[in-house]
């Protein structure tokens, strides 16, 4: 059996992996992590709808999209005002409307 060069290969999307491995190393450290628990402490319930089950953290400006310079990075990354606590669904539904 002759085997075919496989011409119109897709690419890897190179942008989105960078994105994740950027997101990934804000996830990834403890002082997401405080933060993280610190928003959920304060506020126990979906900023939406008032769930209290599978809470999450949102990004209200996501520092990962576009370019920031490193301390507009970092304060949108781990600002607490930033940020807002959700449920999975209302979390999916924001990120659905933005085409994300």
């Amino acid at each position: 059996m002759v085997k075919m060069a496989w011409i119109n290969k897709p690419q890897k999307d190179r942008a989105n992996e960078d994105r994740k491995k950027e997101r990934q190393g804000v996830y990834n450290t403890k002082r997401w992590r405080d933060l993280r628990l610190l928003k959920l402490q304060l506020n126990p319930c979906c900023e939406i709808c008032g769930a209290i089950d599978n809470l999450q953290v949102h990004h209200i400006i996501s520092p990962f999209e576009g370019y920031y310079a490193p301390a507009d990075y970092d304060r949108l990354a781990y600002d607490i005002n930033n940020l807002q606590t959700l449920c999975e669904k209302c979390h999916n539904n924001i990120h659905n409307k933005k085409g994300l």
